[in-house]
């Protein structure tokens, strides 16, 4: 059964925020006595984040926040003593960096998760790497489609970015006959030394996440796994090579099916065009 290439359509540079004037370094207070939401400027030092601002996250009392906008960033650090945060991306928003992406200096786990679109024909919750950003040991939990037509939680590599050492989870699909989680590398990025997880439907009839690699992207040396499915006329977690791009070095496994009537035999690994395993092991 084809997948629709979802993550390969409309992908745009998304370079801009609300706000236009002098970037600079903005620190997470979470003083907000309301919500953890990115956009109230009460949860910021100086202020509300603007494009291409450097963003700082340190001991805090609000350690879930959200977006309700998009955010154009160079970096985000979580400083040494900085607690595990948990932010959810709410569909139709992105975050993107540009520059060197995401630091992890704390020591705790630091979670991005992109909730699916809620309307058909709009996207979900988006994270976006460009130029030379790296993921560094960041969780991304990308969540399935809600509605037929919408878009699930994307998370995509383009230029010469990295997964560097994140954690990636592509969740199922949450609703029949719908698809879970995408992450898509394009140009020469590299899934790095990430390790990768396509879990398979959670319900009957829905597919499973997805990673993909096209144009010259490279699986790198990432530990993939495609989760086979358990529940019945549901589908595996799948890896699509594209194009021209490289399974690398990587390790991937093709979990089987665990119950009689899933679609497929399990997990999957798809190559197209001139896209080749690399050295991957067979």
């Amino acid at each position: 059964m084809k997948r629709p290439l979802l993550a390969l359509v409309g992908v745009a540079l998304f370079l801009g925020s609300t706000n236009s004037t002098q970037a600079g370094d903005v620190t997470w207070t979470g003083s907000s006595p309301t919500s953890g939401d990115w956009s109230l400027a009460a949860n910021w030092d100086p202020g509300t984040p603007l494009s291409g601002d450097a963003l700082f996250f340190g001991a805090s009392p609000r350690t879930a926040t959200s977006t309700s906008a998009s955010f154009s960033l160079i970096s985000t650090t979580f400083t040494a003593g900085a607690p595990a945060y948990t932010t959810t991306v709410g569909a139709t928003w992105t975050l993107s960096w540009t520059g060197t992406g995401i630091s992890n200096l704390s020591g705790q786990t630091q979670t991005f998760s992109n909730i699916g679109g809620l309307v058909s024909g709009t996207s979900g919750g988006y994270l976006q790497f460009f130029n030379s950003a790296t993921a560094g040991t960041s969780t991304f939990v990308n969540n399935g489609q809600q509605v037929s037509g919408a878009f699930p939680g994307r998370t995509s590599f383009s230029t010469s970015s990295s997964a560097g050492s994140a954690n990636i989870l592509n969740i199922g699909g949450l609703v029949s006959g719908l698809f879970g989680g995408n992450t898509v590398f394009f140009n020469t990025s590299t899934a790095g030394n990430a390790s990768v997880v396509n879990a398979a439907g959670t319900v009957v009839n829905s597919r499973g996440g997805y990673t993909q690699f096209t144009t010259s992207a490279s699986a790198g040396t990432a530990t993939v796994t495609n989760s086979g499915p358990s529940l019945s006329l549901s589908s595996g977690g799948v890896t699509q090579f594209f194009v021209s791009a490289t399974a690398g070095n990587a390790v991937i496994t093709n979990q089987g099916a665990g119950i009689s009537g899933a679609i497929g035999l399990g997990g999957a690994t798809l190559f197209s065009n001139v896209s080749t395993g690399g050295n991957a092991p067979s």
